[in-house]
């Protein structure tokens, strides 16, 4: 039994599976387009099926299929159409794994831009482990970042903050989340607290990039304010120097790509050099909607 469990478990996650195996799974299994590499996943009642009662086991081996693929395809492709499948099932298989559930719930939505797909998973670790705050606590941020749905937000990230373990940073965001506009500032709050929590180098690597862009958009937010300051005290802004020789601010803040922030005098854009875009925060928007038009570009 051993053996053929092995062996169920290589065919699944190198997909060289044999003839027999695949007409059985076949009816069951997405397949991946000519261009991608060339995944084999079943669902989860097929993966049952042949890998008999081993759920642990079998979450341990496409876990690790997960988080190369994960890493790769974050080096190279920056395709990631198949990471909420993959999370679907190894958090089926394994229902108390917090590590993956925590992993999918934050990369889903940061990164391959699926915030259903990201509270969908959350909610079945929730129904399994619901005293366990951060579940909870990244629903809220879900709902309320990328898909605008103050309400639920609210409701998540209280539950949160009561819940066993929560530190005070919880009930900080949460009056954060929902007395504040300033959507950059609370980005970075909520990225520096996922950075502490997440082990994963690629994860990591790719949190840290959304963090420099939080903090690119948080500072021209403070640059467009000190710009509308000065003209309200009457002064002609130019160029963004002129900020610091009128003392409006001490000086102006560091692109944390290396590039430099600049004023356009014609159309009053602040950007950067840099040529990154920021976070793209809008005030009272469909940020989900803008976010899955413009996934193909971040």
């Amino acid at each position: 039994m051993l053996t053929r469990l092995a062996i169920t478990l290589l065919l699944l996650t190198s997909a060289v599976a044999t003839a027999p195996l695949r007409e059985q799974l076949n009816a069951t299994a997405p397949r991946a387009p000519e261009n991608q590499d060339p995944l084999y996943l079943p669902n989860v009642h097929a993966i049952r099926a042949i890998t008999l009662g081993f759920d642990n086991f079998t979450a341990d081996v496409l876990w690790f299929n997960t988080l190369n693929y994960f890493g790769k395809q974050t080096r190279e492709k920056q395709d990631l159409r198949w990471l909420a499948h993959m999370c679907d099932l190894v958090t089926q298989l394994d229902s108390r794994a917090r590590h993956v559930f925590e992993f999918c719930g934050t990369l889903l939505s940061w990164v391959a831009k699926d915030p259903e797909a990201s509270n969908s998973i959350l909610q079945r670790g929730i129904e399994t482990d619901p005293n366990y705050w951060r579940y909870h606590y990244l629903r809220g941020f879900n709902s309320y970042y990328f898909l605008d749905d103050a309400k639920t937000a609210g409701r998540e990230l209280q539950t949160a903050a009561m819940l066993p373990g929560a530190p005070p940073l919880v009930g900080l965001i949460a009056t954060r989340l929902l007395s504040s506009s300033d959507d950059a500032h609370v980005a970075i709050a909520f990225l520096q607290d996922l950075l502490k929590n997440t082990s994963s180098p690629d994860a990591r690597r790719t949190l840290l990039e959304r963090l420099k862009s939080a903090q690119l958009t948080a500072d021209i937010q403070t640059l467009e304010r000190a710009v509308a300051f000065a003209h309200k005290k009457g002064h002609a802004i130019t160029s963004l120097e002129q900020l610091v020789s009128l003392n409006i601010i001490r000086d102006l803040p560091r692109d944390p790509f290396g590039g430099e922030y600049r004023l356009n005098p014609d159309s009053g854009v602040i950007d950067s050099t840099s040529g990154d875009r920021g976070l793209r925060v809008r005030k009272k928007s469909s940020k989900h909607e803008e976010m899955k038009a413009t996934a193909a570009h971040d």
